[in-house]
């Protein structure tokens, strides 16, 4: 207890020294830690990026699957709700149905038909660009179905809002049943929203085709379900969008399982369903890219991390040398070899203690920072084992540090030690030695900045 508060005094007396190899101590630390925790955060901002940047069909899953009935629709939606629970990413499925191939559409007063595909979503609103008119809403059996048609079926059948059609074969069973069209929209095929199904709702025209493509006749799904039996093949569609942020690095090695059990499980269930995803691919090119990340993030966190336990060993040698009179008073009073070596060492064993904790504080919150200005938002910054293996790593080399410059100092004669005051040379030594890692530190502050990344894409060992 007297050594721990004989070194807490000698702190405190020489606080000037004390902060600086704090300081120092606690940012090789900060190094160290920064990079397991910026390789780990720019792992998550990449998967996130990947998931976010790709079409929503391939990062997410698509199902289609041909019904005759309300029932089989039913299945469907159990089979999907009994195996998303392994896949806790996927949001709520947009379901709809539609028309397996296009149908005539003809118009009171016409004696010609045009094609069209007769669909729903539940999402449509979200997503029809109208440029005349409202989105269909469900509407009782009794009166006409409501419907959306695009530009080029009503310019082409003389259609406008308020004018009634038919479609061959849409009814209620074998009844016919008229649609009333209240809304005109323009096709949208670069929504995101559609789930890639734009190329079924809005298909490319033949530039050496007479008619306009076959688009889609958009309803009500309760109105598309109505006409179960009237001899439409019918084909439900249930898109699964997986939320790109809730998928982490943590999950990544499980995604493929994962979808394997989800298709496995709905295939049981719903047996003609086809399932399309790219899901596990893009996943694993996400760890191929935080992969190559590795050797660059880590090469720079060495060269920081030596740079600093380089100049923190400097520092310590000063802090013993400050100590020298102290040490060789209590050779003089009778104290040992071990206790001479305690007394040089406590305080840098103590400054090393507390630059651990403080130094994985500074890495994660510069790693922080860095994160919010450089990668992809709400990317989480966590302090992962590796991380704190490293800082544990650096405060060791700190203690080292401090236990080499305290045997240095013990084995001294009483005399020399007496002599605190360096010499004109040693002094100039210093002198020299500081000049010297000043410029090694900016140059390769200079370097990391204007060389570290070359324009071929390859990394810079220097910098």
């Amino acid at each position: 207890m007297t050594s721990l508060r004989l070194a807490m005094r000698g702190l405190v007396s020489r606080a000037g020294l004390t902060a600086a190899l704090l300081v120092v101590a606690a940012f090789a630390v900060a190094v160290s830690a920064a990079g397991g925790i910026y390789l780990r955060a720019a792992g998550e901002s990449l998967l996130t990026d990947t998931l976010a940047q790709a079409p929503p069909s391939s990062a997410g899953i698509g199902i289609t699957v041909a019904v005759k009935s309300a029932k089989d629709v039913r299945r469907l939606d159990a089979a999907v709700a009994s195996a998303r629970p392994v896949l806790p990413a996927l949001r709520a499925p947009v379901t709809g149905l539609e028309s397996r191939t296009p149908l005539p559409v003809g118009a009171p007063g016409l004696d010609f038909t045009r094609m069209a595909s007769l669909a729903s979503r539940s999402d449509l609103c979200d997503h029809l660009r109208l440029s005349q008119g409202r989105c269909p809403r469900f509407s009782s059996v009794e009166v006409p179905a409501q419907a959306a048609v695009s530009q080029a079926l009503a310019s082409s059948l003389r259609l406008r809002v308020g004018s009634r059609f038919r479609i061959t074969g849409y009814g209620l069973g074998t009844d016919p049943r008229e649609l009333t069209v209240v809304g005109i929209y323009a096709p949208s095929p670069g929504d995101r929203g559609w789930f890639g199904d734009d190329a079924v709702y809005f298909p490319v025209a033949d530039p050496f085709a007479n008619n306009p493509p076959a688009e889609a006749v958009f309803v009500d799904q309760r109105d598309v379900a109505s006409s179960f039996g009237s001899g439409i093949d019918i084909v439900a569609r249930r898109d699964l969008v997986t939320e790109p942020t809730r998928v982490r690095l943590r999950d990544a090695s499980n995604v493929p399982i994962a979808v394997a059990t989800f298709q496995r499980a709905l295939r049981e269930a719903v047996p003609n369903a086809t399932i399309q995803t790219s899901l596990p691919a893009l996943v694993g090119r996400a760890q191929a890219g935080r992969q190559a990340l590795t050797v660059p993030v880590l090469l720079a966190a060495v060269q920081l991390g030596a740079l600093a336990l380089l100049i923190l060993v400097v520092v310590a040698a000063m802090a013993a040398e400050a100590r020298a009179g102290e040490i060789a008073l209590a050779k003089l009073r009778g104290a040992t070899g071990g206790q001479a070596f305690a007394l040089a060492t406590l305080e840098l064993a103590l400054v090393a203690l507390v630059a651990l904790p403080a130094g994985l504080a500074i890495g994660w919150a510069g790693t922080g920072m860095l994160a919010r200005a450089q990668l992809a938002a709400s990317t989480p910054v966590v302090v992962t084992p590796p991380a704190i293996l490293a800082a544990i790593g650096a405060a060791l080399v700190a203690l080292g540090a401090a236990s080499v410059a305290g045997l240095s100092s013990v084995r001294r004669r009483v005399l020399d030690q007496w002599r605190h005051a360096r010499s004109d040379q040693a002094g100039r030594r210093g002198l020299l030695l500081d000049l010297v890692l000043g410029a090694v530190a900016v140059a390769a502050l200079v370097n990391l900045r204007s060389a570290g990344i070359r324009r071929g894409g390859g990394v810079d060992v220097l910098a």
